[in-house]
């Protein structure tokens, strides 16, 4: 006999229920000031990975493409450890970008 899986909500008592975010909150719960913190993170890790753009030899009139450079990024991390941190910096950065993204569309 086949059941049908069962569907619980937030705030039930289902310990098996998890938010489908890693960090528990779902992507549109941004407070202001929380979405002015992430712009401001954003903006700074931008620098950062248009500094690895440069360093790379990635920039194509002035333009960039932000998944390449955090595919360069990851193969030089697993080439040489002392490039993790730059690695880890842009899975940051495209995390937040996603956070962002949903909780301007209010998803």
């Amino acid at each position: 006999m086949v059941h049908a899986p069962t569907i619980c909500l937030e705030g039930t008592n289902d310990p098996s229920y998890r938010p489908f975010t890693e960090d528990g909150e779902f992507p549109g719960d941004h407070t202001e000031s929380e979405k002015e913190s992430m712009d401001k993170k954003i903006a700074e890790l931008e620098k950062l990975e248009m500094d690895l753009a440069t360093r790379y030899g990635m920039v194509d009139c002035g333009e960039i493409d932000s998944v390449e450079i955090f595919d360069e990024a990851k193969f030089r991390a697993f080439s040489d450890l002392q490039f993790m941190s730059d690695a880890k910096q842009m899975d940051e950065l495209e995390k937040l970008r996603y956070r962002r993204t949903m909780s301007l569309s209010g998803v």
